[in-house]
């Protein structure tokens, strides 16, 4: 008999807190719902079973019940959440592109000797002035190929030495 009555009180309870259970449970989220619910869960089960009398003390009860098993899942919640780090970010590589090589450093003596020698073999090297420049560069690269050198357009000892015995 007193089982009937503990079911039928929290049936009753149930139906007090929310249509449905599942309505109950969204009710009794929290730690004032879980109070409010363990009231009216142990109201029903008090007028269940002792009455008026027993509804008020049943619901005294299971409020303070429900209020403090509320608080300990509230506590049980609150466990800190770490995010995840953000995804690295994509590196783009520029594509390599190899610096041109740098310009021969030549001796100003050396330019204005072959400069010199190249007009007086009737090529066009520009002013003989001892700066290694394009119509320079040009006019050695002809001389080589006249000769059947190399064709470089550097000017360099050997060229020079070259040139020495076409100017005697």
């Amino acid at each position: 008999m007193l089982g009937r009555k503990i079911v039928l009180g929290a049936a009753l309870a149930l139906l007090a807190a929310g249509a449905s259970p599942a309505a109950a449970q969204g009710f009794c989220d929290g730690p004032v719902g879980s109070g409010l619910c363990g009231a009216g869960i142990g109201g029903g089960l008090g007028a269940a079973l002792g009455g008026r009398k027993g509804a008020q003390t049943g619901a005294i009860l299971g409020g303070v019940i429900g209020l403090s098993s509320g608080l300990q899942q509230q506590q049980q919640y609150r466990q800190p959440v770490y995010a995840a780090p953000p995804p690295p970010r994509p590196t783009y590589r520029r594509a390599y592109v190899p610096a041109p090589p740098p310009a021969p450093a030549y001796d100003a003596q050396l330019v204005y000797s072959i400069q010199s020698g190249l007009l007086q073999l009737g090529y066009n090297p520009g002013p003989a002035d001892g700066d290694y420049g394009p119509a320079t560069a040009s006019a050695i690269q002809q001389y080589e190929s006249d000769n059947g050198l190399l064709v470089t357009g550097q000017a360099t000892p050997q060229l020079y030495q070259h040139m020495q015995q076409y100017l005697n």
